[in-house]
């Protein structure tokens, strides 16, 4: 797990994140704790990784201070790597998946 800046969310954002939401809105984040590698700070756009308030990995997103929407998740794989692969896979998916339906 890349040592990202950690946004803590509430039990009810746990229970939509884990259902399949992908989106942690700024009512449900309790906590968040910068990043302990100066590699990663804490700025709009940012990858985060999102915990629960017992510390459990949820997922990994995009932060955004702004929104309402705080946190958009792309992962719940704690091992991801993001990079180009990472996106030409996602990519793939969708359009594997929009063939299908």
């Amino acid at each position: 797990m890349l040592p990202l800046p950690r946004i803590f969310i509430t039990e009810k954002g746990e229970r939509y994140a884990k259902g399949g939401h992908p989106w942690i809105f700024e009512g449900e984040v309790t906590n968040i704790l910068p990043s302990e590698s100066a590699e990663y700070p804490l700025e709009d756009g940012c990858l985060v990784n999102v915990f629960s308030k017992k510390e459990r990995f949820i997922g990994t997103g995009f932060y955004n201070s702004a929104s309402k929407i705080r946190v958009r998740l792309i992962s719940t794989n704690a091992n991801d790597k993001f990079d180009d692969d990472f996106i030409r896979r996602r990519i793939r998916h969708a359009l594997d998946y929009r063939k299908c339906v």
